[in-house]
This record gives structure tokens, C-alpha cells and sequence, in this order.
């Protein structure tokens, strides 16, 4: 594929679907921003990204399924939407604004799914938290709202670790109940940009932690971090990578036609294509 490697690529006579398995969430990202109305063989692809770390066998069983769960808008998962861009300064120094606001975000995001949950994130960010559906995230992208266009992506699964350098002193660990306080307080200070499952001592380096957030860290987060001082110490913070990459699945639609499922060889040919 023009726009990355791909790992797998499956086609589902059930739905007649065509699935792409990329070996990380940057390419399929691009592929779906690429793929996503663009006409092939006279007709209007639709591309979606899916959610889900599924390989081999498994990822094929599992996308050949998705067809008789709605392609998963409406299954039982929990999918999170982060909206960047949404809140102005305004918004957050005034409470009444900022209900307002919210009120009026929910009014747009409740048709378009379960809406389980709204709250505001870091960084002026606005979280939603939705029963399957992913369709707020195409929704809101690119939404202009105040005057701002919006910035809406689906909040990965998972676990991301980050190490933070300069943020604890020798006298730390002369003092056990000092190191717990500190230690406490650094728990206190990395929950303001997600949940932190783990914090740690780095067994490398006395004067770092590793914290270890629920869901994958992103370069905003680590700049946030990058800003901070604790003691008078500039943190340093730097994203740990982890063993297993994450793959992410795009489906095409209205990529193949009756006769191509009815032949083998074009089948093979529309593939390759």
C-alpha cells in the first residue's frame, strides 16, 4: 500500500468488506485519511478505523464478524473520544460558561451514540465517553465550534509508560516516609494527564519513576510533562517503548463488486490492486 506497510489483508464474503491490518496506529491513520472518499473503479470507498490489537486467525475471525455487530458502533466496548480544541481560556475561568458549553457539546454528541459519560480533560480537552460507537469522532473532526475548528480522535487501548527524570533528590531515599511522600505527590502530579495504573522507582536511576498510564500516551501529554517542574527541577519525561506494537484495522466499503467475489482470480487481482 501506497501509504505503509501492510501486515494482513482480508475480504470478508460475508459483508463483502475489505480489511487492511497495519503494524502500527500511524499508518492506518494515514490510510484512512487517505482511503476515506476516494472513487476506485468509479465508485466512493468508505474507510474506518477500527479498534482492536487482534492478529492472525484471530483478527480474521474477529473483522469477519463485525458485520453482524453494526462494524462494532453498537457493541458492548467502551470507546473513548478526546476533543481538542473545543474550549476556549474563557470557557475554563467561568463555571457557568463552561456548563453551557458542555451542554451544548452533549446535545451534539448524544445522537450519535450511547453517551456514557462527558468530562473536560486536560488541556481545555472535552472527553466523551461512549457504549461502541465511534462514529463522534468523524462527527466532531473538523467541526467548527467558537470560532475553532475541532480536533476529535479515538483514545487508544492499552498501557503507556512514561519515565520521569529529576524528580526525586538523594535526601529521598534516606528517609522512607519522605520517599512515600514524594512519591505520592508524583502519583498525584501524573493523574492530572490520564490514569496512572503503576508509579515506580526506575531501578536504572534513583532519581526517576516510571509511571505507567490505562491507554496510550501522546506527544501532547509528553510535552505537558516536558514543562513541569518539581523542587525546582525541570522534569524530564520520556515515553518508554513497550514489547507489543499495536495494530489497528481499517474497513473499505463499497471496494468490491458481485463479480469480483464470484472469481477467485479477480478477486486476487481487486487485492492486489
Amino acid at each position: 500500500a501506497k501509504v505503509g506497510e501492510i501486515e494482513d489483508l482480508f475480504v470478508s464474503k460475508k459483508c463483502g468488506h475489505a480489511f487492511c491490518l497495519f503494524k502500527n496506529t500511524e499508518t492506518a491513520q494515514a490510510a484512512e485519511a487517505c482511503w476515506n472518499g476516494l472513487v476506485l473503479g468509479g465508485t466512493k470507498l468508505e474507510a474506518k478505523l477500527l479498534p482492536g490489537n487482534h492478529k492472525g486467525d484471530e483478527w480474521k475471525k474477529w473483522v469477519d464478524n463485525i458485520h453482524e455487530e453494526g462494524d462494532g458502533e453498537e457493541s458492548g466496548s467502551i470507546n473513548v473520544v478526546i476533543l481538542d480544541n473545543i474550549l476556549t481560556d474563557e470557557d475554563m475561568e467561568d463555571e457557568e460558561c463552561l456548563k453551557e458549553c458542555l451542554d451544548d457539546i452533549k446535545g451534539i454528541a448524544e445522537p450519535l451514540g450511547t453517551l456514557e459519560d462527558i468530562q473536560v480533560g486536560n488541556s481545555k480537552q472535552v472527553v466523551l465517553t461512549y457504549r461502541g460507537s465511534q462514529k463522534a469522532v468523524h462527527h466532531f473532526n473538523g467541526m467548527l465550534m467558537g470560532g475553532q475548528v475541532v480536533r476529535a480522535r479515538l483514545k487508544e487501548n492499552g498501557v503507556g509508560s512514561v519515565l520521569l527524570s529529576n524528580v526525586l533528590a538523594e535526601e529521598d531515599f534516606e528517609d522512607e516516609e519522605c520517599l512515600n511522600e514524594s512519591l505520592s505527590d508524583l502519583r498525584d502530579l501524573a493523574s492530572r494527564f490520564g490514569i496512572v495504573k503503576d508509579l515506580q522507582v526506575h531501578t536504572e536511576g534513583k532519581c526517576s519513576v516510571v509511571v505507567q498510564y490505562e491507554g496510550n500516551v501522546d506527544n501532547q501529554t509528553l510535552c505537558e510533562l516536558n514543562n513541569l517542574k518539581i523542587g525546582g527541577q525541570k522534569i524530564h519525561a520520556t515515553l518508554l517503548q513497550t514489547e507489543e506494537t499495536s495494530t489497528k484495522t481499517i474497513t473499505l466499503r463499497n471496494i468490491l463488486t458481485e463479480d469480483d467475489l464470484e472469481d477467485a482470480d479477480c478477486l486476487e487481482e481487486t487485492k492486489a490492486d
